[in-house]
């Protein structure tokens, strides 16, 4: 596992110091378990740049090339589609209206219409399992505020190329986010704080609008 995704990334982006800190933080991040199948990219999230290890739903990604398909990422739609069970129709007059009118807005592929009823088809594409943030030089303040705005979706590794000055105040911090700390990751690195696992509470229209939009990225890039 830890040999592939090192391989994988160096496929995958530029060999810079924030790079080299990424991969060797996924190297050492064994001990969160992640899945034999988890992938890695380095996409644009949120607004921030981070390698993430994520498993793609692979039926799911098959029909949406097979439909023309990319990613639904409006909160409205998915807001919608989350009040329909998968796979089961729906009268729609069993609807209100605001959600009938959404339905009709929905791209193909997303739920089939037919004899007055409606069946979602579309399923999350992935899940993010980790997500490895490098700050910009070794502003790590800077890079827990970045991870930061992963807190709600998925694990999250704060990996510092070189060693903050204040070594104790950036592990007291980031153990108080619950974000992994990683020190001298491009080097011989350190684990200063363990990443608090992330245990989703509810399935929600942001946290799947988070996997639309990372997998939308993965796809557009070329990266599965």
């Amino acid at each position: 596992m830890v040999e592939r995704l090192v391989t994988v990334a160096r496929f995958t982006s530029d060999d810079n110091s924030n790079r080299l800190a990424e991969v060797a933080a996924l190297r050492g991040s064994g001990q969160q378990r992640l899945p034999a199948e988890a992938r890695i990219a380095r996409v644009t999230v949120r607004d921030v740049t981070a390698t993430l290890a994520y498993r793609l739903d692979a039926g799911e990604h098959a029909r949406r090339r097979a439909e023309g398909l990319l990613a639904v990422t409006e909160l409205e739609k998915l807001d919608a589609l989350l009040g329909l069970p998968t796979g089961l129709p729906v009268r729609m007059e069993a609807l209100g209206g605001h959600v009938r009118r959404v339905i009709g807005r929905l791209p193909a592929g997303c739920v089939q219409v037919a004899d007055g009823s409606v069946t979602r088809r579309i399923v999350r594409p992935l899940r993010v399992d980790l997500a490895v943030v490098t700050p910009d030089g070794e502003d790590w303040r800077a890079g827990l505020r970045k991870a930061g705005r992963f807190a709600a979706y998925c694990t999250r590794l704060l990996a510092i190329a070189g060693m903050p000055d204040d070594l104790a105040g950036a592990g007291a911090e980031a153990a108080y986010c619950g974000t992994g700390l990683v020190v001298n990751a491009a080097t011989s690195q350190m684990m200063v704080v363990p990443p608090q696992s992330f245990t989703p509470t509810a399935h929600t229209a942001a946290g799947w609008r988070f996997t639309e939009q990372a997998y939308r990225e993965i796809v557009s890039r070329g990266l599965v």
